[in-house]
């Protein structure tokens, strides 16, 4: 079995993580494996030296990079092509289209918001993909949305690494980065900053939570558009030194160990593996009601906010900064439900429809 993977993003979040996870799993197992990943991307630097590593330029409007596409196919005697992002659909969808003995093409889906309508969004989504993993019931629902039937779908839940996780401590040399005092409470969330993570609305729920939790330090860890912004919105509010924006969390083993309360302020969410990780790593969770999230927590892990009400945010994260035993409750039941999120359950799970597919 001969697979390749395609990634079309530049940075290097949790889709790429799961991409690289992936990769892995499949390699240690005696699968070939090739990535192909965009120039100068950090996932095909992680990768290099252990699978061939193929660059592309994964342009806007795909022109080019699917006929490079098309002829690494070939060239590699691939047997299934799996692509990891919705930029990598389009482009592989175009470099199969017309090619003699075209290789079983698997989507995943990460994401839990609509499609796109019209022409465009037709043809990528109910023609020329073999199957779609959805990484959520949520991220089901948005392909069901596009007209993808149930047939084509086989849900895997995004993984992470259990246990790394659960026996970690964290680095406290991040408490001096972030200026955290003797004896004060962390709360932390980690997530790429973007609008629809709701990050503004965990910013004014800090705010309210300081008005009576005058010890407690917020800490945001992540990379994207909205970082200026939120710098902005810090500064206005008057909580520079108060709620820290960090940098992204390279490992993820080192920094949620040191969180008190995890929070998920999302407005949008396909399922997030940061929400998974954090469980595994036993800490109590604040999260928003919406997407994937209510699946990953289950009903006993976390305390459920709506998305987009800074009010309710702050007053789950003081009832849990006030209440040691319902953290620990939370703590232990997250840590238990955590453990179904294991990354080797997702490489396996995916390596049994990567066979099914191949034997059909």
């Amino acid at each position: 079995m001969r697979i390749l993977l395609v990634n079309s993003e530049r940075g290097f979040r949790g889709g790429e993580f799961q991409t690289a996870a992936l990769a892995k799993g499949l390699v240690e197992r005696g699968i070939e494996t090739h990535i192909a990943a965009a120039r100068g991307s950090e996932l095909a630097r992680r990768m290099e030296g252990l699978m061939p590593v193929h660059r592309f330029r994964f342009e806007r409007i795909p022109i080019k990079t699917p006929f490079g596409l098309r002829r690494l196919v070939g060239h590699a005697g691939v047997d299934l092509v799996h692509a990891q992002t919705s930029g990598a659909h389009s482009h592989v969808r175009i470099a199969l289209i017309g090619l003699d003995d075209a290789p079983p093409l698997v989507v995943s889906r990460r994401v839990a918001f609509h499609t796109s309508g019209g022409l465009a969004g037709r043809l990528k989504y109910r023609s020329g993909v073999t199957r779609f993993i959805p990484i959520s019931e949520a991220a089901a629902r948005s392909l069901r949305n596009a007209g993808v039937p149930d047939d084509r779908m086989t849900i895997i839940p995004s993984g992470v690494d259990v246990s790394l996780l659960r026996g970690a401590t964290g680095d406290r040399r991040l408490l001096g980065e972030w200026g955290v005092g003797e004896g004060s409470a962390v709360v932390g969330t980690v997530a790429a900053l973007e609008s629809e993570k709701g990050l503004d609305v965990l910013v004014e729920a800090a705010g309210l939570v300081m008005r009576s939790q005058d010890d407690s330090l917020f800490v945001i860890l992540g990379e994207g558009k909205e970082r200026r912004r939120l710098e902005r919105l810090i500064a206005d509010a008057g909580l520079v030194g108060r709620v820290v924006l960090g940098g992204p969390a390279e490992r993820l083993e080192r920094a949620l160990p040191l969180f008190t309360i995890f929070v998920l302020p999302s407005l949008e969410e396909g399922m997030s593996t940061s929400l998974a990780a954090a469980m595994a790593a036993g800490r109590p969770v604040v999260a928003t009601k919406t997407g994937g999230i209510p699946e990953v927590v289950g009903e006993r892990a976390a305390l459920l906010v709506p998305p987009g009400d800074s009010s309710a945010l702050a007053e789950a994260i003081s009832r849990l900064l006030d209440d040691p035993i319902e953290r620990e409750r939370l703590a232990v039941a997250g840590s238990e439900r955590g453990r179904m999120f294991d990354i080797e359950r997702t490489i396996e799970s995916t390596i049994a429809l990567y066979r099914s597919l191949l034997r059909a």
